[in-house]
């Protein structure tokens, strides 16, 4: 995990797990339906970041469209129909993390991932 999300999300979990002991192992006069409501709303914000977590991590976003875009038109000499029909492929075909493993091979490498390369020629 990185970033501050991944952050939130991390703390959030140690958070309801510190909850959860305190809960149980609170006196019962300390069990209170408002202390059982705190703990219910920790415990579905947890949730919630996790939910939010994994769907920007799995998931293709107007960012990421943007700068495949940009960095696709700027090394293809502008050819904005095979940098759109590539990115489209690869958003048919691919999930969004290999999608970022490929990024990551292309930035590194200065060329296409071998997977890439027949929907490439394609594109042309």
């Amino acid at each position: 995990m990185d970033g501050i999300l991944g952050a939130a999300f991390v703390g959030s979990c140690i958070g309801g797990v510190i909850g959860l002991i305190r809960w149980f192992s609170s006196s019962e006069e300390n069990r209170t339906p408002a202390n059982l409501n705190k703990l219910k709303w920790g415990i579905a914000l947890i949730a919630l970041l996790g939910i939010s977590y994994w769907y920007i991590e799995n998931n293709y976003s107007p960012v990421y469209d943007h700068n495949f875009m940009t960095s696709c038109e700027a090394t293809s000499g502008g050819n904005t129909a095979g940098c759109s029909c590539l990115l489209n492929g690869i958003k048919q075909d691919y999930t969004f993390q290999e999608a970022k493993q490929f990024d990551s091979y292309a930035i590194t490498t200065g060329s296409v991932p071998p997977e890439l390369e027949s929907l490439a020629s394609s594109c042309q």
